[in-house]
């Protein structure tokens, strides 16, 4: 029976400005022989940084200070024959941001029922108290401060946060976010139970008295490398970069420094 070639369907999607967008190109495609089917990219973006992969997936990212409309190719291929050449269009938008704020009490602070606080390019004060600030599925580019206060942090990715005075607690779901602790004994969680797909970086990192996290991934201590990049130390396990943190000399650091789970 002659193989019959795959169709690829154009898609769209949109994003923020200088927000990552992640996609599957062949989630609308479709192949008659019911073949497993693979992407191949063809012309890439011009306004911005793409990432493809073979099954479909993609994650892009806007250049700086880019609004507007960009484009990439590629084919949909069933093992046998090449689909003809579908286009991505993705609308990058500006986004208004929005500033939200806790109270001086104990606040759980959820990005998905704050009043105008969509998640995206966003500013959150936490305030007092020990706050419970979530993140986890907010699209990114937010600041979150959590000031005075023993507070908890849920980031998806690419947030920036700042734990302010208390003993505050990272919990990392994402990745390429940017941590400042502040005072206090505060823990970082690069990994629960996954393995990321970028790491996540700590600006002041205190060896001693702060707590690296990794949890679900089956490892200890002796199962990690600490590479010295420069003034700062790359943390990887299994061939995988779980944290970066930033004029920490790898040499000071010991399974004391250390939290599993």
């Amino acid at each position: 029976t002659p193989n019959t070639p795959p169709v690829a369907f154009d898609d769209s999607f949109s994003t923020g400005e200088g927000t990552t967008l992640r996609g599957n190109v062949l989630n609308n495609d479709r192949d008659v022989d019911d073949d497993t089917l693979s992407a191949i990219l063809g012309v890439g973006p011009s306004n911005g940084t793409l990432d493809f992969k073979e099954d479909g997936s993609f994650t892009y990212t806007p250049d700086d200070g880019f609004l507007g409309m960009d484009s990439f190719t590629y084919q949909a291929n069933d093992g046998t024959d090449d689909s003809p050449v579908a286009t991505v269009n993705i609308e990058v938008e500006i986004i208004e941001e929005v500033v939200a704020f806790g109270s001086t009490g104990d606040d759980t602070l959820d990005a998905a029922n704050l009043p105008d606080f969509n998640g995206i390019d966003d500013i959150l004060f936490a305030g007092a108290g020990n706050d419970l600030a979530e993140l986890t599925d907010a699209v990114g580019g937010n600041r979150v401060y959590g000031q005075s206060g023993d507070d908890t942090f849920f980031f998806g990715d690419n947030n920036r946060g700042f734990g302010g005075d208390g003993d505050d607690i990272f919990y990392l779901i994402g990745d390429r976010n940017i941590l400042t602790g502040g005072g206090g004994s505060d823990q970082f969680w690069f990994a629960l139970a996954e393995i990321p797909n970028d790491f996540d970086t700590v600006t002041d990192f205190e060896v001693d008295v702060d707590i690296i996290g990794i949890g679900g991934l089956d490892v200890g201590f002796s199962d990690l490398t600490l590479t010295q990049q420069g003034n700062d130390t790359l943390i990887s396990s299994n061939e995988a970069d779980l944290g970066l943190l930033l004029n920490v000399d790898s040499t000071q650091l010991d399974e004391n420094d250390f939290a599993f789970g």
